[in-house]
């Protein structure tokens, strides 16, 4: 966990001296906890939510969650630790009901939970770091719930990918 912790910093720091213009974003591989999923979740994104709050840069830098059994975490989790993880199924729920409602009708919770999940897998645990600012700007140019309804209905038509 500490060397995790000191890569991440490490990594954040040089972004931070490079600026936005040095640095575009760092994907920050860890496949130490890539059997560890409970871990990844309950421990170390909070640990890292906690460390960028603390040290006040919260509005300069985001972080992301990857990992390769990822699930969305329980709406309780989610209301104390929404840095860098899937939105809710309630949420979700109510993007492809607008976007995709003969789809959405279809498709169970649990489906729906797997492709939202799947957006937040990968071949190893991530941390993908951005700029605060790039996410906000990418925000307001894309309508969210329509980029997370497609994908979603991707994932249900689909789910061998």
């Amino acid at each position: 966990t500490l060397g995790l912790l000191a890569d991440f910093w490490r990594c954040t720091e040089e972004m931070l001296s490079n600026g936005q213009d040095g640095t575009s974003s760092i994907l920050l591989a860890a496949p130490h906890w890539d059997a560890r999923w409970d871990q990844w979740r309950d421990d170390i994104f909070p640990l890292l939510e906690e460390s960028v709050l603390t040290a006040g840069i919260s509005r300069t830098i985001g972080i992301v969650c990857f990992h390769p059994e990822y699930a969305i975490p329980s709406p309780r989790f989610l209301a104390a630790h929404r840095f860098g993880h899937m939105h809710s199924l309630p949420t979700l729920r109510r993007w492809i009901q607008e976007r995709e409602p003969d789809l959405s009708e279809q498709t169970d919770d649990e489906e729906l939970a797997w492709a939202g999940a799947y957006m937040r897998r990968s071949p190893h645990a991530l941390i993908n770091v951005l700029w605060a600012e790039q996410l906000a700007v990418a925000e307001t140019k894309r309508k969210s719930s329509l980029l997370y309804a497609q994908n979603m209905a991707r994932g249900v038509q689909h789910p061998q990918m």
